[in-house]
């Protein structure tokens, strides 16, 4: 599984490179419990994910994958994901 994290310019100076970082690392864990058991059943591989999004909003969740049904699951999985 490759997990890509992308901030975007932050709106609150506030939110400085440590805030920055517990955020990446707290989104990847939460992808990682989501996702990580996530195998396509028929090609036997795993997703590719980018999440792009500011500091304190929702995150977009970009899905690769082997095939458009495997792909949906995960999308679908990680758009259960609670905000925060």
């Amino acid at each position: 599984m490759n997990i890509v994290i992308t901030l975007l310019p932050a709106t609150d100076p506030r939110h400085e490179a440590a805030v920055e970082a517990l955020v990446i690392d707290t989104l990847r864990r939460r992808i990682k419990r989501a996702v990580e058991l996530m195998v396509c059943q028929v090609h036997g591989r795993g997703p590719s994910i980018q999440a792009t999004g500011r500091v304190g909003s929702r995150f977009d969740f970009q899905v690769t994958g082997c095939c458009t049904d495997f792909t949906r699951r995960v999308k679908w999985q990680l758009d259960e994901l609670p905000e925060g």
